[in-house]
């Protein structure tokens, strides 16, 4: 008797094996850091408009810098290709000056979207919590409307970077710099 249930367990576990159906995506394999203080997330599925992540978290002590980035790769991290990259400078460190910088990263060659010299990241990090919304939107070109990542700081809004990569091609979220935790992290999807 006791072969008998385990056959029709074993029969039973053969036709009831869990199944993905419909168009699914496999997850890629954990990305290998390329940095010493690097923090990367695989997005749960391509960002579209509407879409929104939020990333809290705590800086180290007396932060020397921080960078938050959307990323391009299929398998891995392409460093080369950042759709959105957001850096923040801190004046502890004596090469750095105190500000932000918003940047778009295609084939390598890195374009400054905003640099601006009246908000500092001393301005928008007033102490070691930080919260962090990137919300993907539109902007206007002289012939298009094109995707844009809305950026926020602590509920303030700090620009529109357009968007020259391909939404479909973004799929990392990377935090570098001197991040002591991420304690959230939000995906709300339209």
């Amino acid at each position: 008797m006791k072969n008998r249930d385990t056959k029709e367990q074993l029969d039973n576990e053969l036709v009831y094996q869990p199944r993905l159906n419909g168009d699914s995506e496999r997850a890629p394999p954990w990305p290998e850091p390329q940095y010493e203080n690097e923090i990367m997330f695989v997005l749960p599925r391509k960002p579209s408009v509407g879409d929104r992540i939020t990333i809290g978290g705590i800086l180290k002590t007396n932060p020397n810098s921080m960078s938050v980035n959307l990323l391009t790769g299929n398998i891995s991290p392409d460093y080369q290709n950042i759709a959105c990259k957001f850096e923040a400078l801190f004046p502890n460190n004596a090469n750095n000056t105190d500000k932000i910088i918003l940047k778009v990263v295609q084939n390598g060659i890195e374009e400054i979207i905003q640099s601006d010299e009246d908000i500092t990241a001393t301005d928008l990090f007033t102490d070691s919590n930080f919260s962090f919304v990137i919300s993907i939107g539109l902007v206007n070109t002289n012939f298009d409307s094109i995707p844009a990542a809305d950026i926020y700081i602590g509920g303030s809004s700090l620009a529109k970077v357009p968007l020259k990569h391909n939404l479909n091609s973004v799929k990392f979220l990377m935090l570098n710099g001197d991040i002591e935790r991420v304690n959230t992290l939000d995906f709300q999807f339209s």
